[in-house]
């Protein structure tokens, strides 16, 4: 990212006083040291549909059973990924099928393709 250096200090201050992002990057940060990570060959992280399942579900702060777009956006970024905020509303645009500003557990398989395509993980059957 090349922001210039007090662009990236108020961007990183106003993430830092969100109680929420501060809560999802400790459980990011926890859900990566604590699950079994495998990459294939071209550096996609791989998970069958049950463990995907079981990480989004890391996700899930406030444990609702609902990944929100905030949460989301974590996803995104736990993957290394780049503009989250935008990824975060392309996914929730892309699985929210009943338009409720939740994804919930019915709407999990809808995040497949989107994280294939935008996240850099593969589902494997």
């Amino acid at each position: 990212m090349n922001l210039p250096l007090h662009h990236l200090v108020k961007y990183t201050l106003s993430l830092i006083r969100s109680n929420l992002v501060h809560s999802v990057l400790i459980m990011a940060l926890k859900n990566i040291q604590a699950q079994k990570v495998y990459y294939s060959a071209d550096g996609k992280l791989e998970m069958n549909l049950e463990e995907f399942k079981k990480w989004l579900k890391k996700f899930d702060v406030d444990k609702d059973g609902k990944i929100s777009k905030e949460e989301l956006q974590e996803v995104v970024r736990s993957t290394g990924g780049r503009f989250c905020r935008i990824k975060g509303w392309r996914g929730m645009k892309f699985a929210d099928t009943n338009k409720s500003g939740f994804i919930d557990e019915n709407e999990f398989n809808n995040l497949v393709e989107f994280a294939q395509k935008y996240l850099h993980v593969r589902i494997v059957y």
